[in-house]
């Protein structure tokens, strides 16, 4: 039911048409009526009806006044003019106010409600199209994120939209300036729909005063349309976001950052984070990397790293672990200097793997060899380091104990044959290694000194000595010259007695006598 006020200066005809009319049943409620417009004003503003028929000419506040002062505060209120007929200069400037309708007087029933029918339409149909305009506002409302979301995904993805589509999207999301940045999020380790969720409610909630204009989940990414900001200002807000993430799910996030862009350009704004995502393969986990750290350095593109494998072949096979860490951290260190493409990357340290697995024995090359497979989940240069480094231990340290072994059987050889060889003045470890083991001179001095930590020469004089310590406490009767035959000095008394007061601080003849 509509509510309406009457307005006219004569009592005579305010009250002739309150009761000529049948208000109830033409769906109309009469709140009243006023005889100038002070005091319709007043009603209208307290009452607030849906129509107002006023005449123009009154005391006080005449037609046109009130109409112009409802309409400051009150512009849905419909006016309808009741005037005679030479007020037509004043009716015609109501009509240019907004007011549509004109009773003429004098005037009965049907004329007055053919009128207000008209008006009960518009009335009608006005509330038509707010409800169906409130209606398109509340399903837009709830769709408007899902709308958001796969619009920022498609964009990016395909680019279809073109630059008159974009104008009509930006209205639609209501998206202000012109300078946009955006950020790519990715979540370390394989994450649920819940988690992706979770980072993409705290992004928009800690970038919320910077407005956050879109964002989007794309596969394992997270990502963020939001106002251009100072570069500062952009790692501050990230910082807070890999710590609140962290703090749920205990999982790194690495970001990506692009140039700022107008709107349009937003499809090669992602093309330049994806891009900057990969350079994640050398800078690690966790990083936070711009299109600065990428774009100014300029990734290399060559096709060849010198390295000499066989530099650390020869140490993984000689069990040497100290020359071995120092060519692979040579390697991985070329690797990331050169900054070449990540699949040529791997490239490399398949073929360093493969190197190092060879090294190994054939059954145990046969299991290293699935581990090559481990590459594919492998995302940065840090955990292939860590991953090879892993295999070339265990293999150096396999080949050092195989090598061990080999060894201390040589050297207890060596050992055994020089006690039982002392009184020979021939031995030597030139005599030794050529007429009797037939190896190297140079690697059996070097390998008796690694393994007794003194030279060949000095050992063996060492083991004269204390076998002519012996032989001069036990043999009572012996003379000098016979103890240095038989601990190999040969005839030279002179000789043995200098080399062993050298060692015992005592001459032979001394040492007899005292024990």
């Amino acid at each position: 039911m509509y509510r309406i006020l009457f307005v006219d200066d004569e009592e005579i005809i305010r009250e002739g048409v309150s009761s000529l009319i049948n208000w109830a049943a033409n769906g109309l409620y009469l709140i009243g009526t006023a005889q100038n417009g002070l005091e319709a004003y007043e009603k209208i503003i307290r009452e607030c009806p849906d129509i107002v028929i006023t005449d123009i000419k009154m005391p006080g506040m005449d037609g046109l006044e009130l109409i112009s002062a409802v309409k400051e505060k009150m512009p849905e209120v419909i006016f309808v003019i009741l005037s005679g007929y030479g007020e037509f200069d004043f009716a015609k400037r109501a009509m240019q106010n907004g007011v549509m309708h004109y009773i003429l007087k004098p005037c009965d029933e049907l004329e007055i409600m053919e009128v207000l029918n008209k008006v009960i339409s518009e009335l009608k149909l006005k509330k038509q199209k707010e409800e169906m305009i409130s209606s398109i506002k509340y399903k837009l409302e709830r769709v408007l994120p899902q709308v958001k979301e796969q619009f920022l995904r498609d964009y990016v993805i395909t680019g279809i939209y073109n630059k008159q589509d974009c104008i009509f999207f930006k209205q639609l999301f209501n998206i202000e300036g012109d300078i946009f940045n955006l950020i790519l999020f990715e979540i370390e380790n394989k994450s649920s729909y819940m988690e992706k969720f979770t980072l993409k409610n705290i992004l928009e909630e800690i970038f919320n005063t910077k407005k956050v204009y879109l964002s989007t989940i794309i596969g394992e990414n997270i990502l963020l349309l939001c106002q251009t900001m100072e570069f500062v200002e952009i790692m501050q807000l990230i910082k807070q976001v890999k710590t609140a993430y962290y703090n749920y799910y205990s999982t790194e996030i690495s970001v990506a950052v692009s140039d700022s862009g107008k709107f349009e350009n937003v499809p090669l704004m992602y093309d330049e984070a994806e891009e900057c995502m990969k350079y994640k393969f050398y800078l690690g986990e966790g990083s936070i990397i711009t299109s600065k750290d990428v774009f100014s350095n300029e990734r290399k593109m060559r096709n060849e790293i010198n390295f000499d494998y066989n530099k650390i072949s020869y140490s993984i096979k000689a069990g040497d672990m100290e020359r071995t860490n120092l060519e692979l951290k040579n390697f991985f260190s070329k690797i990331s200097q050169e900054k070449c493409e990540n699949e040529i990357a791997k490239i490399y340290c398949i073929q360093l793997l493969l190197t190092i697995i060879r090294q190994s024995n054939l059954d145990e090359a046969k299991g290293y060899i699935n581990h090559i497979i481990k590459f594919q989940e492998m995302n940065t240069l840090h955990q292939i380091f860590s991953f090879i480094q892993g295999v070339t231990i265990e293999i150096t340290e396999k080949n050092y104990k195989r090598t061990a072994k080999k060894h201390n059987a040589l050297i207890e050889k060596v050992i055994k044959y020089v006690h039982e060889n002392i009184h020979k003045k021939e031995l030597s470890l030139t005599w030794l290694a050529k007429e009797i083991l037939y190896i190297n001179v140079e690697y059996l001095g070097k390998l008796f000194y690694k393994e007794i930590n003194e030279k060949f020469s000095q050992y063996v004089t060492r083991i004269r000595i204390e076998k002519a310590k012996e032989l001069i406490s036990c043999e009572r009767d012996i003379k000098i010259y016979e103890v240095a035959q038989k601990t190999g000095f040969d005839d030279s008394s002179q000789y043995f007695s200098q080399v062993f007061k050298k060692y015992t601080g005592y001459t032979p003849t001394e040492y007899k006598n005292i024990t």
